[in-house]
């Protein structure tokens, strides 16, 4: 909700009359005797400590709605007073998580004090002196300041004269006559409530805020004098200007300009120093400075406690101990016991609640489970039915419920709170917030400024946000932001720089991925750092392991224990058929199993505390980094596709172009057609000789090359080595291998001129893994299935026992396993399933990548994410079906829009495959089984792409046998052909991350290659920030 028009709205209210005419304003009616009224009322006040503090948000905001609108109201518009009535309605809200609606009276506050910033100029100032006020001098329960400052006693209730003494003005030439009145107002609780309104600004808005208008016109207003030259008011002045810096991200001002506002003629302490201590902490806590965080958060509950600000004292403890863990203690903060005896006693229910929910988290952190739970127990009897259930606060109980259970082997309840903390995260995130407010901003900044904020609001989540706030990170990354990612994207484009608009790309691939994960991916990026092989971990991570193991140890005993049974299941035959092996087997599998349990369990615990993690895969890298590694002749051709338009970026390591491409409605249809004279009308139809004698596919081939690459200056002629394709939309679709390598005429094939394999990301082309045993080499597992309904089983099993001459350690299922497949699969170092597959519809993982369980969904690929960590280094599916099947023209349980290949190829690579092979629509028969055999046998001898090119080659001259080919139809007489027709080759896709240059060490942050170059490129700016 950010004011586009904030000038138009901070306007006084025109007052017109006819000229020479003056007009006498006496208060209107519902404000006579508004001299002997304070404002705010009273009422204002017990709706705060009766109802705010009491967790009653809704009933608060209801009351403080109808304070509004009995609020003082003069010819000018609302005053003064109104600023507290629109912040405190706004601060019910903001606790309730409705982040829109509190921000809009967040902003009218502000407004509001922009209008009348000077009225401290008309306030009669009643001396200072010390106070004695047992209040303020009684000893804190839980510590004692080391400030040493005497508290200041001065009248809270001021007067303030509105209107003019003067009007002779107005007589003489026509105008307003405002004549002269007196209001009793409570100062500090304006500034008290200005100050707040700044606070949740800054908060809701992050680094959306600098750019706000608001913002600018709130830092504006401190350009005069807003109060008596050196009186001691000025530091209620100093802390107004210093939320307006912390509004403007301008920290150090903001500090400097909170630290004079301390004191009162610079000695004397007050009430509104808790709000400037608080701010103080939150400022050093995001800048590292844990030290001085965890003094200032002290500070400021020192002096909430002897000025009651229950919303400062809440906060300040909360952030104190949330410092208190970051410090890595894993003791119990000394203030909390003391702090919630207090708030129990003077029955301060929410400060009560939120200070439990702390005291359970401390002590689960402790492992003194059975206390957490009590604690648990009691800020949920404490919260009743009021509405801070279902608020912010009710969030972190469910969050710190989570935590506990999962520590005590609780999932199902585990799960249960985490997921009713996420759908209220989703909702109340501030940084989805931001990106949101980042979309509408970019509307009305300048690109440059545009790229900078979504550069920072849409950046990886670091260390410190996943330490700080955990549930808000789990919330930003499972909830899909593809539209931001566009706007960026085509930002980027604009201001000509496509080599961060690449990078940014890579990033929504990575999302889009993240997304469709459980905790957005966050249990298996854990997951990586715990077991992922060694020669992908950067040092960061190497720490996060040991730092991991460390603190839980039962962890480190139970990924010890997986090794070894893994290990004792290696050394013994994969699909036994002696009865003893087998019950061996499903014995150690069984164990394997529960192991496998009791890690995930403690790896959720990890995924919902303030454990910071890094994705390792899909790795981050650099576009200069990734260019550089293309050896020569190498070219990555590059498409990201927006909601509305299609980009292609051609890139190798000399130079590199990019282009929209001009007209994808076309490019859809010629992809359709193209498919459809390929033999994609169905998921059954038949080849006949007409269709085979055709080469209509080719005039669609061509035209879809020139659609493709109209507007670009590249050349797929002039690729001379390989081509790798990063896919997007429908492009996943495409058989490249049939597009013509060059524009003239009778040019060859891609496949016939190049070596072609894909990747779903850019970052994969560069080195990411090291290579270790190829194809054949350990456990090979086939499943003998039925590549066509038609087959008899002994079709499949035919074709694995051509593999046997050259592969020594087989293991070929015919049937069901006898354990679950994921289990069984952790076994495997390679995977051929001869069988058909296809997503179900009911999630991009919801189907049967083995096809070995009996019980539906024990092997969803779904649940190979789960631990034991590791698949297959290579899976071969010459039986996967999508939407090609049928040319695009109807949809399929895959989606129709790529999301079925994209997904499934990040899946199988982010269980550890490094060869992925796909096919688009299943042909079946001896071509299908005979180039699956001669790919993965030549891939001990060279690399998948020209392991791949060697296979389609020899494909297209084997002669078809129709009576072993299910989807060839041939009359008698048809005569003899071979599979040249790209119906047999064309729909496999083979996905590989590719071998190291040899000489080249594996870097996962980037190296220092230079950028390629394009003419003479302008500036650019900051590259897409990388995770701390």
């Amino acid at each position: 909700m950010l004011p586009a028009l904030v000038t138009a709205a901070l306007a006084t209210p025109p007052t017109t009359t006819r000229p020479n005419a003056p007009v006498t304003t006496p208060a209107q009616s519902n404000n006579q005797g508004m001299r002997e009224r304070t404002l705010p009322h009273s009422d204002f006040f017990r709706t705060v400590y009766g109802l705010l503090d009491d967790g009653q948000y809704l009933e608060a905001e209801k009351a403080f709605q109808k304070l509004w609108r009995g609020a003082f109201r003069g010819v000018d518009g609302r005053w003064v007073d109104s600023i507290c009535h629109y912040t405190m309605i706004g601060e019910a809200q903001y606790r309730q998580g409705k982040t829109a609606d509190a921000l809009e009276n967040f902003n009218q506050a502000a407004m509001l004090f922009i209008r009348w910033r000077n009225y401290m100029l008309r306030v009669q100032f009643s001396d200072i002196s010390v106070s004695l006020n047992a209040t303020q001098t009684r000893p804190c329960p839980w510590g004692t300041s080391t400030r040493k400052a005497q508290p200041a006693h001065y009248t809270e209730k001021m007067t303030i004269m509105d209107g003019q003494v003067d009007n002779s003005r107005a007589l003489q030439e026509g105008g307003v006559v405002r004549l002269p009145s007196y209001r009793v107002v409570v100062v500090p609780e304006v500034v008290r409530c200005t100050a707040l309104c700044m606070y949740r600004r800054w908060e809701i808005l992050g680094p959306v805020c600098r750019y706000d208008p608001l913002t600018a016109q709130l830092t504006r207003s401190f350009s005069e004098a807003l109060t008596p030259a050196r009186h001691w008011s000025e530091a209620w002045v100093y802390l107004e200007q210093g939320m307006a810096y912390t509004n403007a991200d301008q920290p150090n001002k903001a500090i400097e300009a909170l630290n004079n506002s301390l004191l009162l003629n610079g000695k004397l302490d007050h009430g509104l120093a808790g709000m400037a201590l608080l701010t103080i902490g939150r400022l050093h806590l995001a800048s590292g400075r844990l030290d001085e965080a965890a003094n200032a958060f002290l500070e400021a509950s020192y002096v909430a406690f002897h000025y009651p600000d229950m919303t400062v004292l809440e906060e300040s403890l909360r952030y104190g101990h949330l410092t208190h863990l970051l410090t890595g203690k894993r003791t119990v903060w000394p203030p909390l016991v003391e702090a919630y005896n207090w708030a129990r006693v003077n029955r301060q229910r929410e400060l009560e609640v939120s200070l439990a929910i702390s005291m359970a988290e401390n002590l689960s952190i402790a492992g003194q489970l059975a206390e957490a739970r009590k604690w648990l127990d009691e800020a949920r009897t404490r919260m009743g039915n009021r509405d801070m259930t279902n608020g912010r606060i009710g969030a972190r109980w469910q969050l710190i419920s989570a935590q506990v259970q999962y520590q005590n082997n609780a999932r199902a309840g585990a799960d249960a709170a985490l997921a009713d903390a996420l759908t209220f995260q989703r909702s109340a995130s501030n940084r989805l917030f931001q990106i949101a407010g980042t979309d509408r901003l970019s509307k009305t900044i300048s690109p440059r400024l545009a790229l900078e904020l979504y550069a920072r609001v849409m950046a990886e989540t670091t260390s410190t946000e996943w330490s700080v706030d955990p549930l808000d990170a789990l919330a930003v990354l499972s909830s899909p932001r593809q539209d931001s990612f566009d706007n960026w994207f085509e930002i980027a484009l604009s201001e000509k720089h496509p080599e961060i608009a690449v990078e940014i790309a890579e990033l929504a691939r990575r999302h889009r991925f993240f997304s469709s994960l459980p905790l957005g991916g966050r249990t298996m990026a854990l997951r990586w750092i715990l077991e992922g092989p060694d020669d992908v971990l950067t040092d960061t991570a190497v720490q996060r392991r040991q730092d991991l193991l460390g603190r839980y140890p039962k962890y480190a005993e139970l990924s010890r224990k997986a090794k070894q049974l893994r290990e004792t299941l290696k050394r013994e035959p994969l699909n036994p058929t002696d009865q003893a092996a087998q019950q061996k087997q499903r014995d150690l599998l069984t164990q394997l199993g529960k192991v496998s349990q009791q890690q995930e369990v403690i790896l959720h615990e990890m995924a919902v505390r303030r454990e910071p993690s890094e994705f390792l895969f899909p790795p981050i890298r650099a576009y200069k980094d990734v260019v550089a590694s293309l050896p020569n002749g190498y070219a990555l051709w590059v498409f990201y596709a927006t909601r509305q338009n299609l980009y292609s970026f051609m890139l190798t390591n000399g130079q590199y172009d990019y282009w929209r491409v001009a007209d994808m409605t076309k490019v859809k249809q010629e992809l359709s057609s193209l498919l459809r004279e390929m033999g994609n009308y169905g998921q059954n139809n038949e080849m006949t000789a007409t269709q085979l004698k055709s080469d209509a596919w080719r005039n669609h081939a061509r035209e879809l090359e020139a659609l493709l690459m109209r507007g670009s200056k590249a050349d797929l002629s002039a690729i001379e080595q390989e081509l790798v394709i990063v896919p997007d939309g429908v492009m996943w679709y495409l058989p490249f291998e049939a597009l013509p390598a060059g524009v003239k005429p009778g040019a060859p094939t891609l496949i016939e001129k190049n070596r072609v394999r894909y990747l779903p990301l850019s970052s994969l082309a560069a080195p990411f893994r090291k290579v270790d045993a190829p194809f054949g080499k350990g456990a090979v597992a086939f499943r003998a299935g039925k590549l066509s309904p038609r087959d008899e089983p002994s079709v499949s099993l035919a074709a694995v026992e051509e593999y046997k001459p050259a592969v020594g350690n087989i293991a070929v299922f015919d049937g069901f396993a006898a354990s679950p497949s994921p289990l069984l699969g952790s076994l495997f170092d390679d995977l051929v399933v001869f069988d058909e597959l296809q997503p179900a519809g009911k999630g991009p993982y919801d189907w049967s990548l083995a096809q070995l369980d009996k019980s539906n969904g024990v092997g969803n690929l779904e649940n190979w994410f789960l631990y034991p960590f590791g698949g297959p280094d290579r899976v071969l599916l010459p039986g996967f079906r999508t939407a090609a099947e049928t040319g695009l023209k109807s949809k399929t349980p895959g989606g129709g829009d790529g999301s079925d290949m994209f997904l499934s190829s990040c899946a199988l690579m982010a269980n550890g495959a490094r060869t992925v092979m796909l096919s688009r629509w299943r042909v079946g028969g001896k071509t299908s089984y005979d180039l699956t055999r001669e790919f993965a046998l030549e891939l001990p001898h060279s690399d998948a792409a020209t392991a791949w090119q060697r296979s389609v080659q020899l494909a297209m001259h084997a002669p078809l046998d129709p009576t072993r080919e299910p989807r060839l139809k041939l009359a008698a007489g048809d005569g003899a052909w071979t599979a040249s027709h790209p119906f047999f080759w064309a729909s496999y896709m083979v996905a590989d991350i590719g071998m190291p240059k040899r000489g080249v060490e594996l870097k996962v942050d980037g190296g220092d290659g230079g950028a390629p170059k394009a003419g003479d490129a302008a500036a650019l700016p900051p590259a897409v920030p990388r995770p701390q």
